[in-house]
């Protein structure tokens, strides 16, 4: 029986010591992964559900970035605006977001610029992303360089 026992508290250490060497890993793995400033650029091409308007994409897409945490504002206004070059509705559009007045002590504003194109589907898919700062500290025009 006791050599039950220490069969069975010998199997838990080492549960425990595989656990550890698993969690480091993922840990060492994750600090080690290469900071990507590019990320909406890796969910491209980012397509919308069926029915959804551009502007509904954009925003669908933009999501986390448009709200923080508990779905707190940290700025003091949004513009959305979209551009076609028809005027009707044409099978391609460019829209433009911009975040004004952030609640940040470098960042000013924040712009995306995004192109779609309705897909054979029939849905609007976001084919390009480019975001620019404008900064309290450094440069003040737009610019993609991240603010200091």
């Amino acid at each position: 029986m006791d050599a039950t026992l220490a069969e069975r508290q010998g199997t838990t250490e080492m549960s425990h010591s595989n656990w550890f060497y698993l969690i480091s890993a993922y840990f060492l793995a994750f600090l080690t992964m290469p900071a990507c400033a590019d990320t909406d650029q890796d969910r491209l091409p980012y397509i919308g559900r069926p029915g959804q308007l551009p502007v509904e994409v954009v925003t669908q897409f933009l999501k986390s970035r448009l709200s923080g945490a508990d779905h707190f504002v940290d700025y003091k206004t949004l513009t959305i605006v979209q551009h076609s070059k028809r005027r009707e509705m044409s099978d391609q559009v460019h829209l433009i977001v911009i975040q004004k007045g952030l609640l940040d002590d470098s960042i000013q504003d924040i712009r995306w610029r995004l192109q779609l194109r309705l897909n054979p589907q029939r849905r609007w898919q976001i084919n390009t992303v480019k975001e620019d700062f404008s900064c309290y500290r450094g440069h003040k025009d737009w610019s993609r360089a991240r603010c200091s």
